[in-house]
């Protein structure tokens, strides 16, 4: 369990540190310590098993950096950010789970096929991520709901390729 631990740790770090940082950098220094300490209370709450407060403080964290970046943080801080609040909130839930069940070597394939899953979703998710930050296109309505179509189904279809895949 410890190296899940430290990733869901360093997950943690990165969102709590990037969202601080671009509210500093911004020099909004009363919201950045609020989110200083909104993350110790992640911490805390993951330390003592309650999963619903890091669920709700994820969905504060990405509001707050959806509203950050409309304000003028940094693009790829964002990103940071937001890849590593998804990530803390993913293993936070998956630690609970796994606590709720009496004996489960979490060094086992189960706690390393869920962060190559993970880092593979993350990876995938911070590229497409910083493609959309360099990328400008000017493109008519249409096509652009076209393209998030596409884009769904092909998302869909990476992720039942990616599950099976490991699942065998």
């Amino acid at each position: 369990m410890t190296n899940i631990r430290r990733v869901f740790l360093a997950h943690l770090a990165v969102a709590v540190g990037g969202l601080a940082a671009g509210y500093a950098i911004e020099g909004q220094w009363i919201i950045a310590c609020v989110f200083l300490l909104l993350g110790g209370l992640w911490l805390l709450a993951n330390r003592r098993g309650v999963p619903g407060l890091g669920g709700l403080l994820m969905y504060v964290y990405l509001l707050a950096l959806a509203a950050g970046f409309w304000l003028g943080i940094p693009g790829l801080l964002a990103l940071l950010a937001s890849v590593g609040a998804l990530g803390a909130w993913d293993l936070g839930h998956f630690m609970h789970r796994l606590s709720a069940a009496e004996h489960v070597e979490f060094e086992s394939g189960l706690g390393s096929a869920h962060l190559r899953r993970l880092a593979a979703v993350e990876g995938l998710g911070f590229l497409a991520g910083l493609l959309a930050i360099n990328v400008r296109l000017v493109l008519p309505f249409w096509w652009v709901v076209l393209l998030v179509a596409l884009a769904v189904m092909g998302l869909t279809r990476l992720v039942d390729f990616v599950r099976k895949q490991f699942e065998d």
